[in-house]
């Protein structure tokens, strides 16, 4: 149900560029940019042993043909991102700026995917919380509309979500109906409502 409820909510975008304060840096590397005070994106480090983000430092080089921290002549900038760097920084725990829980900077992006409290832009313009996003009892600006398989009304931003559970319900008892039939023409009525009421998956044997 989870991976049907994402198709409809609306897209999330991607995650922004995390910030040096939301990382809990406790090692004696440094992970954040100087130059765009972000955790660092590909980062090079340069013959005076200075790192900044690949970007970064080469939009900086148009300018400058010197290192931002020492002033030392940059030679050239490296074609490789400097590894080591890059571990430290993806195995540094950060806090998510929506929620604040705790997480690995390596799995921002899929917690980003998921977090509850992530703000998504509804059709009527609101931000409303990914979690409470089909909570019937949260409005919105959203008009009412009816649902065409059982008449019950609800907000737009719903509906779609809605009417796919009432499909698939509709479906289950069309289903459930032809089984029946089949099992009383088979004889297993009986074991079959059994099976229906705990839950179970159940399948009639057809007579030739």
């Amino acid at each position: 149900m989870y991976s049907k409820k994402q198709n409809y909510l609306p897209a999330s975008g991607r995650p922004g560029r995390i910030e040096e304060k939301q990382v809990q840096n406790t090692g004696p590397e440094e992970i954040a940019c100087c130059i765009c005070m972000c955790i660092y994106c590909k980062p090079i480090s340069l013959a005076c042993k200075h790192t900044y983000c690949k970007q970064c430092i080469a939009c900086w080089c148009k300018y400058d043909s010197r290192c931002p921290k020492c002033r030392d002549i940059i030679q050239a900038i490296p074609t490789e991102i400097d590894q080591t760097v890059e571990d430290y920084k993806l195995n540094s725990l950060m806090s998510c700026p929506y929620c604040d829980d705790g997480i690995r900077v390596k799995d921002y992006e899929m917690h980003f995917k998921r977090c509850p409290y992530l703000p998504l832009s509804c059709l009527c313009g609101e931000k409303i919380f990914r979690d409470d996003f089909f909570w019937t009892e949260k409005c919105c600006k959203c008009p009412q509309e009816q649902c065409p398989y059982c008449s019950k009304t609800y907000q737009k931003r719903i509906m779609e979500f809605h009417k796919m559970i009432c499909r698939n319900i509709a479906e289950l008892r069309e289903n459930n109906t032809n089984l029946l039939i089949q099992a009383e023409l088979t004889g297993e009525k009986e074991s079959f409502l059994i099976a229906l009421e705990q839950g179970e998956e159940t399948t009639t044997s057809r007579s030739m």
